[in-house]
Parts: structure tokens; C-alpha cells; sequence
């Protein structure tokens, strides 16, 4: 089974923005993404960028919402809208006839933004309602709390809804802020997927090149991250009311996605958490064997971006069974640092890894995300050979020395989350 050939044409504006069209013949379907290289690790106040995004295709400054949610709908086209810590994206699924026109409507909205005061505020009751409901769930508390104690102060821009205080003292001034110093042309990457790319190419040569994009505004370094130092060992227990088990988070400060050790994490990630069914070691020790879990995940490779991801277990039990979990999961990953996996096992999780990637294409909008990641991470045309190659160069030894370097961490931080957790000469 052969990769799909992912060939884009690049285009290159003087002004610095970047385009990539991909001609897929195989469905009548075009899928156009924009991706803004700026996201909530870029915002100056808590929650700043994700409302912005929320906000922004309300309308344009010539087009009220009304109008301009009647004219996608006509289209028969679906929008979606996604801010992380590093970027947002813009995603427009048509029937390729109707690309074009599409795309110039939501480009009109991008660049000039109506950000309407009723608008601002449905958008603002809105994710500050889904704040409050998400305060109700262990796991996420346990989550927040995990990203606070590894992250220390850049956690709050990788919880990107922000908090209701700081939701209710964001203005329209805030929004208009961020989009000015942050939608910028040199800023701004579009992936395009379809049978007839040059359509939207058309309708970007004849609306988007009219107009200077945001060029004036001054430029913000991107990929300019916070550092983050490994945090000390760390326990906090958060108590939940009216709940019967507990939540368990534990792990310390990963890699991030361009480190030469991501291919084994990967590979260690389905290995001890993410294999298919219950073939992974940590399900099946907890889960299969011992009957001690409801749900367990692992994974080495979590957040990890241009910025260091999470090495990180969860898993829920019940209070008195959290000890003998905790201890379960260190044997296993020192296990993986002291004895080689075997080069059947290991060959399997290959066939796994290889035999998924060629589901990773089958979209368009799989196919934007693909051209728009390798535009970030700088990834060459020939990325997915590449890619299999490391994959096929990860031996029992190599596995062995990325768990030793990155599993013995004294830095632990564990959090639990609801009843009180039978911890008694538990050590970090």
C-alpha cells in the first residue's frame, strides 16, 4: 500500500504570506485552511485570542452576521474554528464550484472584523458557561492543576478559554488589539485541498492581493516561547464532592515535536498506552490483569509542539486502589528502562504506526493540516519518507535509551482529583 502523493504547488506573496495548493481529484469537495501563526501564547490578557476567534466571522464591517451566516449557508458550506497555544486556524469545507465564492466571503470577514458588542457578549456567556459546567468534572480540574504545576506561568495561556474573570473584563478594544498586531500577511499561511484549487486562487488574486493585509501593524517574533524549567516534585489532591472515584494525573516535562528522540516516544506511546484494543502494557497490567481501573491512558508525547510537550499517565480508580496504581505504572515504565522490548514487539508497533499513517490522508481537511504542520515545523517535501525511516530506525537499544533519559525524572508531578485517595507513605 503506497502514500498518497502529497504534492503542493507553493506560493510565495511578496508580502510574506504563503500558500499551498494540492489538487485532489477524487472528490468534488475543497477544503481551505488558514492558519495564523499567532494563539493564545501570544495574547497579552488571559482568554484574549480564543474569544477574538470566536468573535471574528460574525460579519465584517460591510457584511452584518446575519448576512454573511446566509451567504456561507447557501454555499452549503461548514466552518469551523480551533485557537491553541501556538496558532488558530480557520477551516472552510465546500463544494468546489463554490470555493471561490466562499473563500472571499470569509477573507472579507478575516480582515475586517465587525466584532459586534452583542456578539462579543453571546460569545463571552457562552465560554464562560462551558467554564463553569468543566468545574464539575474531576479530570479536568486535575488537568488544569497538572499543567499549572509543570508549566508554571505559561499554563494559563494553554488552557485557552481562559477564566470567567478574566472573560468578563476582556472589551472590544482587547479583541481589536490582538487582531491587528496579530493578522498579518507574513503571519498567515493557507493550505488548499481540492479538485480545483485555482478557484480559490482566482477569488484570492482578485479580493485578497486588492488589499494591504494588516501590513502596517508591528511585527511579533513567532515561535518565541516562554522557557520552562522541569518543576519540582509536586502532590496536590483536589476534592470533589458527591464522586466516587478518583482521577489520577502523573508525570513531568516532556520534549518537544522537532526532538530526535519524538519517533521512539512515539513508538513507547504505543507501546505502554495507545496500542489498538488492549495490546498496550499499561491497559493490560491495570486494566485486563489487576481489574484496578476504569480508564487508563499514557502518552510521551502530549502538547508537545515547538514548545516541550507532558509525559503523562491518567487513569481513574477507585480511592483505595490509587497507591497500588501509582505503583504498578512506575514499575512498568521502568520496566521499558531496564529491559529491551523485543524486536517481534517492537516490529508490530511499526506495522501499527506505519499502517496508520495512511489514514491520516484520506481528507481534504486531513491533507490542509498536513501541508500547514509541515510549513511550521519546517518539515521538507519528502517529510513522509522521511518519517518512515525513522520509524523503520527505531531498534529495542534506541527505545531503551529514550526511556532512560526521559523516565527516570525525579521531578513527578502527581494530581488527584476527588474522594480522598488511600496515599498513606506515599512518596513522590
Amino acid at each position: 500500500m503506497m502514500l498518497p502523493t502529497l504534492f503542493a504547488t507553493t506560493y510565495q506573496c511578496t508580502d510574506g504570506l504563503t500558500l499551498y495548493a494540492h489538487v485532489n481529484a477524487k472528490t468534488p469537495l475543497t477544503c481551505i485552511e488558514i492558519c495564523i501563526q499567532s494563539g493564545s501564547l501570544h495574547e497579552t490578557k488571559t482568554g484574549q485570542a480564543n474569544l477574538m476567534l470566536a468573535c471574528l466571522l460574525k460579519g465584517s464591517q460591510t457584511t452584518s452576521h446575519a448576512d454573511f451566516s446566509q451567504a456561507l449557508e447557501s454555499l452549503g458550506g461548514s466552518l469551523s474554528l480551533r485557537c491553541t497555544p501556538s496558532a488558530q486556524y480557520i477551516r472552510i469545507e465546500v463544494l468546489s464550484d463554490y470555493s471561490r465564492q466562499a473563500f472571499s466571503l470569509v477573507w472579507e470577514a478575516l480582515q475586517t472584523p465587525a466584532f459586534i458588542p452583542s456578539e462579543i457578549k453571546k460569545e463571552k456567556d457562552l465560554i464562560i458557561s462551558q467554564l463553569k459546567n468543566a468545574k464539575e468534572s474531576p479530570a479536568y480540574l486535575a488537568q488544569r492543576a497538572f499543567l499549572y504545576s509543570i508549566y508554571g506561568a505559561m499554563a494559563p495561556a494553554l488552557l485557552v478559554d481562559g477564566t470567567p474573570q478574566s472573560l468578563q473584563h476582556l472589551t472590544r478594544e482587547d479583541l481589536l488589539a490582538y487582531h491587528h498586531q496579530h493578522y498579518r500577511a507574513e503571519n498567515t499561511v493557507i493550505a488548499i485541498s481540492g479538485d480545483h484549487p485555482e478557484y480559490v486562487l482566482q477569488a484570492f488574486a482578485a479580493t485578497a492581493r486588492e488589499k494591504t493585509y494588516a501590513a502596517q501593524h508591528p511585527q511579533v517574533p513567532l515561535g518565541n516561547f516562554p522557557q520552562i524549567a522541569d518543576a519540582r516534585a509536586h502532590y496536590e489532591h483536589i476534592k470533589t464532592p458527591d464522586k466516587d472515584q478518583c482521577v489520577v494525573l502523573m508525570g513531568h516535562l516532556g520534549i518537544p515535536r522537532l526532538h530526535p528522540d519524538f519517533m521512539p516516544m512515539m513508538v513507547l506511546d504505543v507501546l505502554l498506552g495507545q496500542g489498538p484494543g488492549f495490546s498496550s502494557r499499561l491497559p493490560q497490567v491495570l486494566r485486563d490483569q489487576q481489574g484496578l481501573v476504569y480508564h487508563l491512558s499514557f502518552s510521551g508525547t502530549q502538547n508537545a509542539h515547538l514548545y516541550p510537550g507532558i509525559i503523562q499517565t491518567y487513569l481513574e480508580c477507585s480511592p483505595h486502589k490509587v497507591r497500588t496504581c501509582i505503583d504498578l505504572v512506575r514499575q512498568e515504565l521502568q520496566n521499558v528502562c531496564e529491559i529491551p522490548v523485543s524486536p517481534q514487539e517492537l516490529s508490530t508497533i511499526q506495522h501499527y504506526l506505519q499502517g496508520q499513517l495512511y489514514f491520516c490522508f484520506e481528507t481534504n481537511a486531513q491533507r490542509c493540516s498536513y501541508f500547514l504542520h509541515r510549513h511550521i515545523f519546517g518539515w521538507p517535501e519528502e517529510h513522509l519518507t522521511t518519517y518512515i525511516q525513522q520509524l523503520q530506525a527505531v531498534t529495542p537499544q534506541s527505545l531503551q535509551d529514550v526511556a532512560q533519559r526521559h523516565f527516570q525524572n525525579s521531578n513527578q508531578t502527581l494530581i488527584t482529583a476527588g474522594p480522598n485517595p488511600h496515599l498513606s507513605g506515599a512518596s513522590l
